[in-house]
């Protein structure tokens, strides 16, 4: 049984605009439905490009926690309800594996720059095989002929 609920548990991510630089309110929030926070990102202050609930100054606060997909409905009605929290979201990373070794996005961008490379080479032919003016009307001369 503990196999089967340990593996409903998901790993997501919550990003989140708050009016004070604690990050309390949302561990508590946290706390309530049972998540266990895997990481923190440090807190920045931003200035925001419009007021959102009279507010021009925001703390970005970015958490990163394991839990059920049930609780999170939870986690959210929680979130609508604290006034500390100016806008919020929710969601499950990209790479749920936060430690990618750097060799595998080197490979990635390896391979980008090969296609890359490829279709640079393809221009390069076809500019060794562009026509002059004269040879142009010779060949539409021909053509037309």
């Amino acid at each position: 049984m503990e196999q089967s609920e340990g593996e409903k548990k998901k790993i997501y991510e919550l990003t989140a605009l708050l009016k004070s630089e604690e990050t309390a309110v949302l561990k508590d929030s946290l706390q309530k439905i049972g998540a266990s926070l895997l990481d923190e990102k440090p807190i920045v202050k931003m200035q925001l490009q419009y007021p959102i609930l009279k507010e021009q100054f925001a703390f970005q606060a970015v958490l990163y926690f394991t839990a059920p997909e049930e609780t999170i409905t939870i986690l959210q009605n929680d979130l609508n309800l604290n006034k500390g929290v100016i806008r919020y979201v929710v969601k499950i990373p990209r790479h749920s594996e936060k430690d990618e070794s750097r060799t595998g996005l080197s490979e990635r961008g390896g391979r980008e720059r090969g296609r890359f490379t490829s279709s640079h080479e393809l221009r390069e032919t076809r500019r060794s095989e562009m026509l002059t003016n004269e040879a142009l009307e010779k060949k539409i001369e021909e053509i037309l002929q």
